[in-house]
């Protein structure tokens, strides 16, 4: 238990700690709030971490924008990096990103998600920067990615711009998409 959470349960009697236990529909809601300086990305390095990964990205595009299972899981996740941000107070996972490295070293960028109720606290900024900064660690040629186009400008703002020709195109029917791309110099 959080540090956090601990001095708030101390301050309660037993009779408070159960009311609000009753009350709440998910373990969330029992969660101290997340705030933008709360938050913190790493390479997901351990069998739980990429499950994080693979539950954000379930819960984003097959449950919420209803793309098939079978197009998240595509068999390439064992050979890609994945991002994971969480919460650095409680550990709570946020958002995700999966990059896949070619021999040219070019890498897609693929499944940005970040959940619902840490939309516009700048997780999916701080994942994306550090994206970028990982790439640019790893001294990758260029970036590229199938971006859904709502969120053109935010990308853009990060350095990424749209591929040259490229046209709108849609995802199953649902959301519309446009390839970008970013080319990293040393």
């Amino acid at each position: 238990m959080s540090s956090t959470l601990t001095q708030r349960a101390q301050q309660l009697s037993l009779k408070d700690t159960k009311d609000i236990l009753s009350k709440a529909t998910t373990i969330q809601e029992l969660l101290p709030p997340v705030t933008r300086g709360d938050v913190d990305v790493k390479v997901a390095q351990s069998e739980m971490e990429r499950s994080f990964c693979y539950g954000i990205r379930n819960t984003i595009f097959v449950k919420e924008q209803h793309f098939p299972y079978e197009w998240d899981v595509d068999g390439r996740d064992e050979n890609a990096i994945h991002l994971l941000a969480h919460d650095c107070r409680t550990g709570r996972p946020m958002g995700t990103v999966r990059l896949l490295l070619d021999d040219d070293r070019v890498v897609t960028i693929q499944r940005v998600s970040v959940l619902k109720e840490f939309r516009s606290l700048g997780v999916g900024r701080k994942l994306m920067q550090f994206c970028v900064d990982h790439m640019k660690s790893i001294r990758v040629a260029k970036a590229v990615m199938g971006a859904q186009t709502h969120a053109t400008r935010f990308y853009e703002s990060l350095g990424f711009q749209v591929q040259e020709g490229c046209e709108e195109y849609n995802m199953f029917e649902t959301i519309p998409h446009i390839d970008m791309e970013q080319v990293f110099v040393y």
